[in-house]
């Protein structure tokens, strides 16, 4: 399972970043369902603040050797504006690591 988009919290807590009772809500959240957060502590590159954008995954660093790390990508500029206030992340996932029998 993968669970990405816009959580508009910073993840752990950040001032001015959401709230802690919502950074603790989503960390209750995410373990209740089993979930990793890979960008769980990292910063959005384009504006060099705390991250609210997440992705979180049902993959845990001990099924694999290399566990994803999350990467960014340049924000596009569109009429001399970036097309957003959030910068892009992506992970890249191999299918073989959420087969449960392996």
């Amino acid at each position: 399972m993968v669970v990405a988009g816009d959580f508009n919290q910073s993840y752990p807590y950040a001032h001015r970043f959401g709230t802690k009772e919502g950074a603790d809500a989503l960390d209750r959240a995410v373990k209740e369902v089993g979930l990793q957060c890979v960008t769980e502590g990292t910063t959005d590159e384009s504006t060099d603040h705390p991250r609210i954008d997440h992705i979180c995954t049902g993959l845990h660093a001990s099924h694999t050797a290399v566990f994803p790390q999350p990467r960014t990508w340049k924000m596009p500029i569109l009429g001399g504006r970036p097309v957003s206030d959030h910068g892009g992340a992506f992970v890249d996932l191999e299918s073989s690591w959420f087969n449960p029998e392996s």
